[in-house]
């Protein structure tokens, strides 16, 4: 079951007066709809805004010339719409070439960079190489300097005490030769008596 509104019940309580030829008033739909004061007079005043702009009727050449314009209107929008979408879908298209190519750049880029960084670590890594070698050979020739250094040292110190050695026994040695010239000195004229004899040379 339909319940119908004030307004409905006002609005049909004016119709049936219209079509009766009785005076429309709000006092008169209000006692016919058995609506309120207020939904009469809102009713009546919406009777009398229709009454007042009363609808054209068209004519059928009139509604078929519309027709025909908004079929016009109509294929014109759509062409329209067709070749923005056909514009919108080759620059969709264009900018999706235009974004493969330059991934394609940027992978390349990516993979030249790669490359650089591997050269780039290959050659710190030598260059780590070469620096180690270095310090290496350094240190081996100050070892090296170092042994000669104490080689040459232990050398003069040998060499020293060589010569200390070598006086020592010719010290010993001048002493003994004086000894033993002492020694024969003193023994022989016991020894050999025709030693005496001899003249001695003239000064």
């Amino acid at each position: 079951m339909v319940v119908e509104s004030p307004m409905d019940r006002a609005a049909a309580a004016i119709n049936a007066m219209e079509s009766e030829n009785l005076k429309v008033t709000v006092t008169a739909v209000r006692s016919r709809a058995g609506v309120s004061m207020e939904s009469a007079r809102s009713a009546v005043e919406a009777w009398r805004t229709q009454r007042s702009h009363p609808v054209v009727a068209v004519t059928e050449a009139a509604q078929q010339a519309f027709i025909r314009l908004w079929a016009v209107a109509v294929a014109e929008a759509d062409a329209r719409h067709t070749a923005q979408l056909e514009a919108a879908q080759a620059a969709l298209e264009a900018a999706r070439a235009e974004a493969v190519e330059a991934g394609a750049l940027v992978d390349a880029e990516a993979h030249r960079v790669q490359e650089e960084a591997g050269r780039a670590d290959a050659a710190e890594a030598r260059i780590a190489a070469l620096e180690a070698e270095i310090r290496s050979l350094r240190e081996a020739e100050t070892s090296e300097r170092a042994s000669a250094q104490d080689a040459v040292k232990a050398a003069q110190a040998e060499t020293g005490r060589a010569r200390e050695e070598v006086a020592e026994l010719r010290g010993r040695l001048a002493v003994l030769t004086e000894q033993a010239t002492r020694y024969w000195d003193a023994a022989l004229p016991a020894n050999h008596p025709e030693q005496q004899d001899k003249p001695k040379p003239k000064q």
